[in-house]
C-alpha cells in the first residue's frame, strides 16, 4: 500500500492544530513526542475526530483506509495499547481476529 497525505489540516475554530503533509511507500509509524499530534493526525485520517474540530484532508483522490485491513492506530492508552509480556505478532494476530468476527 502507498499512498500521498497532502495538506492535512485540522483546526479548532481560528487556531490550527495541525497542517502536515507526508508520503507512505509500503509501511508507516507514526512516532513522536507526546502532544506532538500522532493520534490527532491519525483520528484525522480515520474520520474519528470530535465534531467540535474542523478538518480538511487530499489522500490520493480520495483513497478509502478500511479500519484494521489496510490501517491500525495503537492508542496511547496504557490499558488498550500492546502487552511487553505478549509477543508482538500473537498481539496483532488476536486483534485481526477480532475485527473479522465484528
Amino acid at each position: 500500500m502507498s499512498f500521498t497525505c497532502r495538506g492535512l489540516i485540522v483546526k479548532n475554530r481560528d487556531k490550527y492544530l495541525l497542517d502536515i503533509s507526508f508520503n507512505v511507500q509500503k509501511s508507516f509509524a507514526l512516532i513522536g513526542q507526546s502532544g506532538s499530534g500522532k493520534s490527532l493526525t491519525l483520528k484525522a485520517i480515520l474520520g474519528m475526530l470530535p465534531n467540535s474540530l474542523e478538518y480538511s484532508l487530499d489522500i490520493n483522490g480520495g483513497y478509502k483506509f478500511e479500519r484494521g485491513k489496510t490501517i491500525s492506530f495503537v492508542p496511547q492508552n496504557p490499558f488498550t495499547a500492546l502487552s511487553p509480556l505478549t509477543k508482538i505478532n500473537k498481539q496483532f494476530f488476536i486483534k485481526k481476529m477480532r475485527l473479522k468476527n465484528m
